[in-house]
């Protein structure tokens, strides 16, 4: 769908897509977890775990899930502040 044109779309299907889009975007409460705010990527990292440990037969651990996804977000954005250290020292020598 992401190749078609607004043009090849029914008008009433575009409606409720920017309809959606507004829903999603302006009244959606951010997702918190254990009084932490929750990034849409770590929602949905949490969502698959519990949905592949459920699919095993199992039962999501939510508390070393959690734990889990905490320290990878604290890794990205680690990685994330390091690259742009650099990239702010890189342009300082020029």
């Amino acid at each position: 769908m992401s190749r078609l044109k607004d043009t090849e779309l029914r008008p009433k299907f575009l409606e409720l897509i920017k309809d959606l889009r507004s829903k999603v975007f302006y009244q959606a409460k951010r997702k918190t977890f254990k009084g932490k705010p929750c990034s849409p990527a770590m929602f949905i990292e949490l969502c698959q775990h519990f949905c592949t440990a459920i699919n095993n037969g199992g039962l999501p651990e939510i508390e070393s899930n959690w734990d889990m996804i905490c320290k990878s977000e604290s890794a990205r954005i680690e990685k994330s502040n390091l690259y742009f250290i650099q990239d702010v020292g890189n342009n300082l020598r020029k």
